[in-house]
């Protein structure tokens, strides 16, 4: 498995984890930008920081960096948006990017950043 697709199951979980524990948004994704290893993904996650800050929700910021954010995560985080139950949307897309690490629907197209 390489480092970016590892970050990201990095990021996926300890997102999750900090939102379960009560964690704001944007402190939490701050967290995550800085912990998550790969500095491909930290630089995504922290763009996305940067779009929720300005307004955007979640998934649509995610849209944004469809390299790294695949259209599987953000439609399952659009829909925990949409239902009041983010942090349970986050640990679906931590859960399957474990069981699936290499599915493009969860972890964008990472190929194309190298």
């Amino acid at each position: 498995m390489d480092e970016d697709t590892e970050a990201l199951q990095r990021f996926w979980s300890q997102l999750t984890d900090r939102l379960e524990e009560g964690w704001p948004l944007l402190p939490a994704l701050g967290a995550v930008a800085d912990e998550c290893g790969s500095p491909g993904v930290s630089a995504a996650a922290r763009a996305v920081a940067e779009k929720v800050a300005a307004g955007l929700r979640l998934s649509d910021a995610l849209a944004t960096q469809p390299a790294f954010f695949g259209p599987g995560a953000v439609c399952i985080i659009r829909g925990g948006e949409y239902l009041g139950l983010l942090a349970g949307a986050a640990r679906f897309v931590a859960d399957a990017s474990l069981g699936c690490p290499t599915c493009a629907a969860w972890r964008g197209d990472i190929s194309n950043t190298q």
